[in-house]
């Protein structure tokens, strides 16, 4: 396992995997999705191998959904860990937040309530993953334009807990500030906001990118609430 220099790294993508091969460009590290490498075999997880062979190599999810109330998909972790067990990334990380619920999965990183609760369940799920899987993950927030009414806790206040609680270190998601203003400028003319928004996503750094008000739909802390105003 090569550890991550303290240098900016990049996405891996289908369409770099040729160019990278063949040019081994000037890269610090490079992050790929791990779902992306589930197949047993293949040609993409033996250009894997290659690359693995001179770059390091973060694993990044999208899958985990460690926020939902749903019992952890074994069949989905053993994937993980056996291709974690291949490539030994320097780093695996997943998103706080949730995308099942009842055995069905949204194609959506949705956000969760900052409550007490909630932080009990996800540090919880946060220590099977890593039980399960042996090694430390990672965990980012996710960009939401959206925030429960019921939470009690600051988002900041909510991840430190679960990095402290679990020993494990996080990463912060940003929204550049073009996306926030298209979508505030959209959303202004089709929702009643509860409260102002900030002009400015600037205002309300370290994270700028989240809106802390919620919809005149949003007003139940039910989580399909949240996925009906996210469509």
């Amino acid at each position: 396992m090569n550890p991550l220099p303290t240098a900016a790294g990049v996405g891996l993508r289908a369409p770099h995997v040729g160019l990278v091969l063949a040019q081994r460009p000037k890269v610090a590290w490079f992050e790929f999705h791990s779902e992306n490498y589930f197949a047993d075999g293949g040609p993409a997880l033996a250009n894997l191998d290659r690359i693995r062979a001179d770059y390091p190599l973060s694993m990044h999810g999208v899958g985990l959904s460690l926020g939902s109330t749903d019992p952890l998909d074994i069949a989905h972790l053993a994937k993980l860990k056996r291709l974690a067990d291949r490539i030994e990334p320097a780093r695996i990380s997943e998103h706080l937040c949730w995308s099942s619920v009842g055995g069905r999965h949204y194609n959506d990183l949705l956000p969760l309530p900052y409550t007490a609760e909630a932080l009990d369940h996800v540090c919880a799920r946060v220590g099977e993953v890593q039980d399960f899987l042996g090694r430390e993950i990672l965990v980012e927030n996710v960009s939401s334009y959206f925030a429960f009414a019921e939470s009690t806790l600051a988002e900041g206040a909510f991840v430190a807990a679960v990095a402290a609680s679990t020993s494990m270190p996080t990463i912060t998601a940003s929204t550049p500030t073009r996306t926030w203003r298209r979508f505030r400028a959209r959303w202004s003319r089709r929702s009643t906001w509860r409260d102002s928004t900030p002009a400015d996503p600037a205002s309300s750094t370290p994270t700028a990118h989240r809106w802390r008000r919620t919809c005149g739909r949003c007003t139940s802390a039910r989580w399909r609430d949240t996925a009906r105003c996210r469509r």
